[in-house]
């Protein structure tokens, strides 16, 4: 392989490296989101310090995991156990919806009050509570039997819950929504509604209707518009991107310019490298110059390819620099002090001298 087909290769692997280190901040996916559980942006949350935190509401991530059938793992921004319920959460509802294919159940389930984004329906929805966790199926029709819940499990581990689920996978890999709010055990569909006026259990709006806390995934404009239509906010698939990954992007575009143009340097034609010379030592002493880009490959024993025009090996060129640079480093005669190279004068010359 050429020299410079072996640049190019390395090149090559250093855009690939680059380009899978970017993809998962430049895939299609939902993004992460945190301290966004204030619905529309009116919400105030409940006077009492039991409910206060809106933590416990606020849907960090959602991530349908490997395998089969249906596992969701949610991250929340915490979770609290202080009612000591069956599943080891107190104060969330949470709901979420699988949207795989066309068709399906446009309305989300009772107590939200809330639609799919317009156009959209859910094929699978999963509502998790300290009470319990249940599944519904809708058909291509939107048809959902909500009389007939599918009991679903839940681990909980530190602020993450994964909902273990008997479905199937979906063929195609399927948007995943989620909202949250105020668990109330007293009510049939579990959604505790919001008040008008600061409430201790509860929280309060002036202008949102719907008792969604969180929406996920969304942004304060798009959530806020959302929920001002009675929807969730559409998943965009370009939406992927987010900001916080932007300063990293960057450190990684000026990384691959600066390889780029270090390999350009280093590739120009002509450059040699130059070995210093002691004192001493002739021109015509000096082994003949290697190339940067050979040099490396010299060093490490391997013997690149040449045309007939660049008969030399880089190999001996290495040897002849060590035999060269052990010569005209090794002081002579004159290099040392009070010394030249005038050879000193016998007994018999100095006693010829005096006569």
């Amino acid at each position: 392989m050429s020299v410079s087909l072996q640049r190019g290769v390395w090149l090559a692997w250093l855009l690939a490296v680059l380009a899978l280190a970017t993809a998962p901040a430049l895939a299609p996916t939902a993004r992460a989101q945190t301290g966004a559980a204030h619905g529309d942006g009116s919400l105030r949350p409940p006077t009492a310090p039991r409910y206060a935190d809106s933590a416990w509401y606020d849907i960090v991530d959602a991530q349908l995991l490997e395998g089969d059938p249906v596992r969701v793992r949610l991250t929340l921004g915490a979770v609290d156990d202080g009612a000591g319920l069956v599943l080891g959460i107190s104060q969330p509802i949470i709901e979420i919806y699988l949207d795989s294919e066309p068709g399906g159940a446009a309305s989300l389930l009772p107590g939200s009050d809330l639609q799919m984004p317009l156009g959209d329906g859910w094929q699978l929805a999963l509502r998790v509570t300290g009470d319990g966790a249940w599944g519904w199926l809708a058909d291509a029709a939107g048809e959902v039997d909500l009389a007939t819940p599918i009991p679903v499990e839940v681990l909980v581990e530190g602020r993450s819950l994964t909902v273990l689920t008997p479905f199937p996978r979906p063929a195609e890999p399927p948007r995943i929504y989620a909202i949250s709010g105020v668990y109330d055990p007293f009510r049939p569909d579990g959604w505790r509604p919001l008040t008008r006026e600061p409430s201790a259990w509860a929280f309060s709006s002036a202008t949102q209707a719907s008792p969604v806390v969180d929406v996920y995934p969304s942004d304060p404009d798009s959530r806020a518009a959302a929920l001002a239509r009675g929807e969730l906010a559409r998943f965009e698939e370009g939406a992927g991107i987010d900001r916080s990954t932007w300063p990293w992007l960057g450190l990684m575009v000026v990384g691959l310019l600066l390889a780029v143009a270090g390999l350009v340097v280093r590739s120009a034609p002509g450059r040699r490298r130059q070995m210093p010379v002691s004192v001493g030592a002739t021109p015509a002493s000096a082994p003949e110059l290697i190339d940067d880009a050979e040099l490396p490959l010299a060093l490490l024993g391997l013997q690149p390819e040449r045309s007939e025009a660049e008969p030399v090996m880089a190999l001996a060129k290495v040897s002849e620099y060590g035999s060269w640079l052990s010569a005209v480093d090794e002081p002579g005669p004159a290099d040392v002090p009070g010394t030249s190279d005038t050879a000193a004068p016998s007994d018999a010359n100095r006693e010829a001298k005096r006569s």
